[in-house]
């Protein structure tokens, strides 16, 4: 309404805000100013993470890294890109338990927990090879889908090389994001948040020493957490709502803005806890810089149990208390101080989920009895019309699967492509009328043919190529060209995930958080070098690496040479006397030959040069060594190349890569 009237401003530009103390509404604050036809745009990383379209992205990348991501895989399953009913989910938890007790009584996965083997990501990969057991019974159309959605996600991991805003980009076409967010005619500008968030990608990889998915996960899980993360980075921009906390709203002014629920327990907020330093994992005061603003709990003079406990509740339930209704009231200042013109104030007396009708906000109630004030002139609130919950269990119920077009747009949508299969029915039948028809589409098939066969010697080779492929290049480069030409998926071996496990778990270990696949998941080994993830555990506890602490665990390090790079993913680096030693972990057997030695020291060598080319550090002084989990052995190679060596490899395969 206010953008319908004349502008205040002498350039008539108009701005707005909607400022929340809480995330958790945004969502539906922002699909109902949409419904009305106004154009929003939600700001800040916590906000947009409530956003539907970067929710699925989210899960996405987290059902490409994480096998225990079962939560986020039936989001994306049962959404609109699959609609996937609840039956079948149901049942591909049934296979998922199927293959875990499975495991679990065969002798290779002996001492496994029984939760912990339960991944409905691992069952949905499963569905793609091999007859599914007598007692699991999909639907004919629920099967069908799952397992275009294992096909979609298996092809996404041979992605996961991508730098991460091309990862974002690849997932939101992959599923249709973008097609749902363009056929939504209440968005005015369907993909801003999607661009937002690569924007985020983009400034989180520019400013992060190891890029892993799982990384950037945990920190999206951190950011979600904590609101003073919100800086503010938008500019208000003419006649756009911007939804945002009021922590991201701080030095930022809008012609108009709005601040709901103005409500006890909302704004002011509930604290979650009134312990202060003594809550666990909190510093203590007077440790922190700003102690002399912060409330002391006097534990030296107590010299008594009693007098102790009096002390800590005079601390928790009085000082704590205060202080945080003082940055309550702190926050409420600056959410009041961001319009130039006009301030909406409101609240409600009921909302989903309470019994009891809640209290109008102090902050509300002193506004409106302030002397002379601006809202003096509106006296008292206006009371409640029920004093029973009027929103019955029936509104709170949602409708699945949802309608895809809505209620007003289904019918014109559905006539619309009825008619268009009504012209392509009639466009076929007038075609098989005629025969010159079928010579026409011989013809093209020949072209085809003909135009295939031109090209059939012609290989496009990636630009970026994982270290762990570089042996495949200098020694079997007709099977990567066959591979490339074409293209067949590999299987997905038990012994392959236990090596995913055992990464990050040892990544886990060593750092605060971990990325759960690298390169070597394609690198499947033979199903025969079989260790269960116990064994890998207790023999790495027995190594001189369990009492080592690594400088860096999975750091991935580009290595240019020429026109293509080479993604070397390290997992773990050691600091020694005069340099460092990088260690790669190997789950299968050891080598028993010296060329099998030799094939595989070519990782080593990459990472080597990688290494010496990112820090400076004399190649000399780079260490690199294999170590062999499954038999606790270390491996050193006796002879690793060098720089000038691995050039002179690598131009000897650039001159068998002919380009006509």
């Amino acid at each position: 309404a206010k953008f319908a009237q004349p502008s205040p401003n002498k350039d008539g530009s108009q701005t707005a805000a909607l400022l929340v103390r809480k995330r958790a509404n945004i969502r539906l604050y922002v699909e109902e100013l949409q419904k009305i036809g106004l154009e929003v745009e939600v700001v800040g990383l916590g906000g947009l993470l409530e956003m539907p379209e970067i929710a699925d992205i989210k899960s996405a990348l987290a059902v490409l890294v994480r096998p225990d991501a079962g939560t986020e895989l039936i989001r994306l399953l049962t959404g609109a890109r699959w609609q996937i009913a609840a039956k079948d989910i149901a049942v591909l938890h049934k296979y998922a338990n199927f293959i875990a007790s499975s495991g679990r009584e065969s002798a290779t996965a002996a001492g496994r927990s029984d939760e912990s083997a339960i991944s409905l990501v691992d069952a949905l990969d499963r569905l793609t090879s091999g007859a599914l057991p007598e007692n699991i019974n999909f639907s004919d159309e629920g099967l069908s889908r799952m397992r275009d959605a294992a096909g979609i996600f298996s092809a996404m991991r041979q992605r996961l090389g991508l730098p991460l805003p091309e990862l974002v980009r690849a997932i939101v076409g992959e599923l249709w994001i973008d097609i749902e967010l363009m056929s939504n005619p209440s968005r005015k500008h369907p993909l801003i948040h999607i661009n937002e968030f690569i924007s985020v990608v983009s400034n989180y990889v520019s400013t992060s020493n190891v890029q892993s998915i799982s990384m950037f996960l945990d920190y999206l899980e951190y950011a979600s957490e904590r609101d003073r993360l919100e800086a503010p980075r938008a500019k208000p921009k003419n006649k756009v709502i911007q939804v945002l906390t009021i922590h991201g709203a701080k030095g930022l002014e809008w012609d108009y803005v709005a601040l709901p629920s103005l409500m006890e327990n909302e704004f002011p907020s509930k604290p979650r806890s009134m312990q202060g330093w003594l809550a666990e994992g909190q510093l203590p005061y007077d440790l922190r810089g700003d102690k002399r603003t912060l409330p002391k709990f006097d534990y030296e003079t107590a010299t008594t149990q009693k007098l102790l406990n009096d002390s800590k509740e005079l601390f928790s339930k009085t000082h704590v208390r205060e202080m945080l209704m003082n940055e309550e009231r702190r926050l409420i200042y600056v959410a009041i101080t961001r319009p130039k013109h006009e301030l909406l104030l409101s609240g409600c007396y009921w909302k989903p989920g309470v019994k009891e009708p809640l209290e109008p906000s102090r902050f509300l109630i002193e506004c409106l009895t302030l002397p002379d004030g601006p809202l003096a002139q509106f006296g008292q609130l206006q009371g409640r019309d029920s004093d029973e919950q009027p929103l019955q269990k029936a509104d709170l119920v949602e409708v699945w699967p949802k309608r895809v077009f809505g209620e007003t747009r289904e019918a014109q949508v559905r006539a619309a492509a009825e008619s268009v299969n009504e012209a392509i029915a009639k466009a076929v039948g007038k075609a098989e009328d005629k025969d010159k028809d079928e010579n026409k589409l011989i013809k093209r098939l020949l072209r085809e043919k003909k135009v295939a066969e031109a090209h059939i010697d012609r290989v496009d080779f990636p630009v970026r190529i994982p270290a762990s492929n570089f042996k495949a290049y200098l020694g079997e480069l007709e099977e990567v060209a066959g591979g490339y030409l074409r293209p067949v998926p590999s299987q997905p071996y038990a012994q392959s995930r236990r090596g995913n496990l055992f990464h990050a778990w040892v990544e886990k270990k060593f750092a605060p958080t971990g990325n759960l696949l690298d390169d070597e998941e394609f690198e499947l080994e033979d199903e025969e070098d079989f260790y269960t993830i116990d064994e890998l555990k207790a023999n790495f506890e027995s190594s001189r690496f369990a009492s080592l602490v690594p400088q860096s665990v999975e750091q991935e390090i580009q290595l240019t040479i020429g026109q293509n790079t080479f993604i070397c993913k390290m997992d773990a680096i050691y600091a020694t006397e005069d340099g460092v030693q990088i260690v790669d972990w190997k789950t299968n057997k050891p080598p028993t030959e010296a060329g099998d030695l030799y094939r595989r020291s070519l990782q080593l060598a990459l990472y080597r040069l990688a290494y010496s080319e990112f820090t400076g550090l004399p190649i000399d002084k780079v260490q690199a060594s294999f170590f062999f989990v499954g038999e606790g052995v270390e491996l050193t190679p006796d002879v690793i190349l060098g720089r000038e060596e691995i050039l002179t490899e690598w131009n000897k395969v650039l001159d068998q890569l002919v380009d006509d």
